[in-house]
């Protein structure tokens, strides 16, 4: 589990978005035998015209989400089998999600996902929100065992929790 710590260090990352224009967006997605998952996007990578690269990636911990300012890492394949291969290759995201009109824009805000559970005192940084100058935002949450994307949509909600999109921890 995320400290809460850990997590306020994440959200500043991301937040070192702030009033950059955006460049692009990549994504790690994975591939079984060459076929892509579509629910597997993988690691994203926002990229700023001014060299400034952040990278959201899940936490281990399966709850979390991690943001470093570093660029996208493409995992090297490998044989599981004699007929079976895992791969990941970079894909350019603003593409997949038709959203090529987003480049260029001012990030306006960034915001955390913090997910509290009425049973537990932990809190989990879960997602991140990315808002440009036009009102478009792209929302990037943990879902169990795979991180999901969405532009302008709201992750669904998670039932016995306390959910706020937040600024600072």
């Amino acid at each position: 589990m995320q400290t809460t710590e850990q997590a306020r260090a994440n959200l500043e990352t991301a937040r070192a978005l702030l009033g950059r224009s955006l460049a692009g967006v990549r994504n790690a997605r994975y591939l079984f035998n060459g076929t892509p998952n579509a629910e597997a996007v993988g690691e994203i990578e926002f990229a700023c015209e001014d060299g400034v690269r952040v990278t959201f990636s899940l936490a281990s911990d399966g709850e979390s989400v991690l943001a470093t300012a570093r660029a996208l890492k493409v995992i090297e394949g490998f044989e599981i089998s004699d007929n079976d291969r895992c791969d990941w290759r970079a894909e350019d995201l603003l593409v997949t999600l038709d959203a090529g009109h987003l480049v260029g824009l001012k990030v306006v805000e960034v915001e955390g996902l913090q997910v509290t559970y009425s049973n537990q005192d932990a809190l989990f940084l879960a997602g991140f929100r990315v808002t440009l100058e036009e009102g478009d935002y792209l929302v990037f949450f943990n879902c169990g065992d795979e991180e999901a994307v969405c532009l302008n949509q709201l992750p669904p909600p998670l039932s016995g929790v306390d959910e706020r999109w937040i600024k600072e921890i």
